[in-house]
């Protein structure tokens, strides 16, 4: 159903989904073992704001607390369509949904390698977003925060304008 060409079904099955993983460890690994990731991720270019909202809400829902499914989720391409949703601004719905999401899988897979929250900080600096701190009530700029000082740190130790530059621009993203 998550792959179906009839708009009403796709999304009744992610947001279906979403409902059986909440607050359920099993329904979620259940799902993930199905194969629902890679469809849901998909539903993310869609275009079609019900569909993209109830594929982001239920791939923040199966991320939240699971490092191998939110690993799972990044593997096959999320970041970039979450990221490219934020864009939309706190004032959206969407965009909110996708920056919960981001924090899932930023709060789940990165632990001290901060490898989520740079593929995060970098594709947000390249879209041009400005700031991350209005979304998610500012858990996600939280969460990024530890990678975007590292990636600063690393950059001032170098002789790198251009990733000195890259590295401000993302500590600005997340900066109080």
């Amino acid at each position: 159903l998550l792959s179906s060409a009839e708009a009403n079904a796709a999304e009744g099955a992610a947001s279906c989904l979403n409902s059986l993983a909440f607050k359920s460890d099993a329904r979620k690994c259940a799902i993930a073992e199905a194969g629902a990731i890679q469809p849901l991720v998909a539903l993310l270019s869609t275009g079609a704001e019900s569909r993209v909202a109830a594929a982001t809400c239920c791939l923040g829902t199966l991320a939240f607390n699971s490092d191998a499914r939110a690993r799972t989720i990044v593997e096959v391409g999320a970041v970039q369509p979450l990221v490219a949703l934020v864009a939309a601004g706190a004032e959206s719905k969407v965009a909110r949904q996708a920056a919960y999401a981001l924090s899932s899988l930023v709060n789940s897979v990165d632990s001290a390698t901060h490898t989520t929250a740079a593929l995060v900080l970098t594709t947000a600096r390249e879209k041009g977003l400005a700031s991350l701190l209005e979304l998610a009530d500012g858990s996600l700029a939280r969460r990024l925060t530890p990678a975007a000082l590292a990636r600063l740190l690393a950059a001032t130790a170098g002789t790198n304008r251009a990733e000195l530059r890259a590295a401000l621009d993302e500590a600005k993203l997340v900066a109080t």
